[in-house]
């Protein structure tokens, strides 16, 4: 809450607004609000008017794309969740501006080649490393990033980062065998799960958050391909993983930075592509509205808090 423009103004209210310690001391406060970081602090002049600016953040990068499939029994694994970085009651420094840029989801990987990672997502200094990693296919290991793509069918998962995700699933381990399947990718939640006998492993679950006001998980990971069935893609948007001769594999759901679900061609005697990760996100919660912002977010409020929900790169002012 701002501090009033005029009239009595305390060291009280001035702790309860920037915090500090009893018993309260004024130069303790030296680069808060307008006071200087030497010489006199003046209660009135360097305090009238000023806010604490704090705010809560997720910034999550753009999930890895699956891995491709295709003939000689080939399955890709599912792509990684991006990374995800969450944090409250961070202080910032008001007018002054922070740029954001939101990370792209992958596209999804080709027959036996490692799948794209997506891009990395980024406020002010916070950074999500990498985006997520994509799925492996038959003779590429999967990437490591925020979370690790899932393994093809006889390559290794990649790994998480930490405090931003968790590693992919390993896929099968057998080639030309109708037992290929690829595992899952890694989601903020959980690692992916890996592969059993011709079915693909699950993706890693999102992670859980309610800076918008409702609980929402988000960056899951992507499903392997299997060769009889794909699997399920992580909790908060991962992608399907195909099942068999179909291409039904799914990708991760956009501004969730989910990974893509895995592709399996088994016998069709062709080639697939794995499905794209989806795009990322940075939220902000803030005590107090911008006074700036580009980029053109989706703005909300809950609870007495100010939200800016950025799809796209852009910056903001408090």
């Amino acid at each position: 809450m701002t501090l009033p423009l005029s009239g009595p103004l305390s060291l009280s209210d001035i702790q309860t607004e920037w915090g500090g310690t009893n018993p309260i001391s004024l130069s303790e406060y030296r680069g808060d609000g307008n006071a200087p970081l030497s010489g006199p602090i003046e209660l009135a002049a360097d305090f009238y008017g000023t806010t604490n600016v704090k705010v809560n953040y997720l910034v999550i990068g753009g999930g890895g794309g699956g891995g491709g499939g295709g003939f000689r029994y080939v399955t890709g694994g599912g792509g990684g969740a991006g990374g995800y970085l969450a944090a409250s009651d961070v202080q910032l420094i008001k007018g002054t501006t922070y740029g954001i840029t939101v990370g792209g989801g992958a596209a999804g990987g080709s027959f036996e080649l490692q799948a794209p990672s997506g891009g990395g997502s980024v406020f002010g200094a916070i950074a999500s490393v990498s985006g997520g990693g994509g799925g492996g296919s038959r003779y590429s290991n999967a990437a490591s990033g925020g979370s690790g793509g899932g393994g093809g069918n006889i390559s290794s998962a990649g790994s998480g980062t930490s405090g931003q995700g968790n590693n992919g699933g390993n896929g099968i381990g057998q080639d030309q065998s109708s037992n290929a399947a690829g595992g899952g990718g890694g989601g903020a939640g959980g690692v992916g799960a890996a592969a059993g006998l011709s079915v693909g492993g699950a993706g890693g679950t999102g992670g859980l958050s309610a800076i918008t006001g409702s609980s929402i998980y988000r960056a899951a990971g992507g499903g392997g391909g299997g060769f009889t069935t794909g699997a399920a893609g992580g909790t908060g948007g991962g992608g399907q993983g195909s099942s068999g001769n179909s291409d039904n594999d799914t990708a991760g759901a956009a501004h969730t930075g989910s990974g893509g679900g895995g592709a399996s061609n088994a016998l069709a005697g062709g080639t697939t592509l794995g499905s794209a990760g989806g795009s990322g996100v940075v939220i902000i919660s803030a005590n107090i509205a911008a006074a700036a912002t580009s980029g053109s977010p989706i703005f909300t409020t809950s609870g007495g808090r100010y939200i800016y929900e950025f799809r796209s790169s852009g910056s903001i002012t408090f």
